[in-house]
């Protein structure tokens, strides 16, 4: 992490600092998602390590209608699991595809057959 996330804090801000200058924020949607977490401590195997932990992971959404400022949801101390406003990959998705005004229950194929990109719902909540 000493290396990585000082590296991603700077190209981060810069790319929301470069876009909202442009007036391009509102209409951006910016995502940095993980597909898991780590397990909230550190296994005794060889080498020791965190292994993927689906129970628990963070995400960063900016733009694309999005209020910004905020944190939503919560896990307990350890990061083993949401105490609070928990937020599963199906409801991520259609946040996503909300936020770029991409109808969920559209068909998606020739043949007319209607078939959901997402069994989830978007979170309004995180929109301004």
């Amino acid at each position: 992490m000493g290396f990585c996330l000082p590296r991603l804090d700077q190209a981060l801000a810069g790319l929301l600092s470069d876009l909202s200058e442009r007036g391009m924020l509102e209409k951006t949607l910016v995502v940095v998602t993980g597909e898991f977490g780590r397990t909230p401590f550190v296994l005794k195997q060889n080498p020791p390590g965190r292994q993927h932990w689906p129970k628990c992971f963070s995400s960063i959404l900016a733009g694309g209608g999005i209020a910004g400022g905020n944190v939503y949801g919560k896990s307990n101390r350890k990061g083993e699991y949401p105490i609070r406003d928990r937020i599963r990959p199906e409801e991520l998705a259609a946040t996503v595809y909300h936020a770029l005004d991409i109808p969920i229950n559209d068909p998606q194929d020739a043949s007319g057959i209607s078939r959901s990109l997402t069994t989830g719902k978007p979170v309004l909540d995180l929109f301004g």
